[in-house]
């Protein structure tokens, strides 16, 4: 089983950086992980992507009160 990092912070303070760092800890990555991929190779609680999947509503057609709502 894969362990759980939860990263919390402010915007634009780095966790992109960060989050690729720790994919290439990785010891079973056979390439490092690409910055601009992170979104598509990890789990982010958070992704527009899961939130779409999950709902089956395209979220950029949502108001910031229906997406809190919901």
């Amino acid at each position: 089983m894969r362990p759980t990092i939860w990263l919390t912070s402010y915007p634009k303070s780095g966790n992109t950086w960060f989050r690729a760092l720790l994919s290439n800890l990785d010891p079973t990555r056979d390439e490092p992980a690409a910055i601009n991929a992170l979104d598509s190779t990890d789990s982010i609680a958070s992704s527009r992507g899961r939130f779409d999947n999950h709902l089956l509503i395209e979220s950029g057609l949502l108001t910031f009160d229906e997406i809190d709502d919901l």
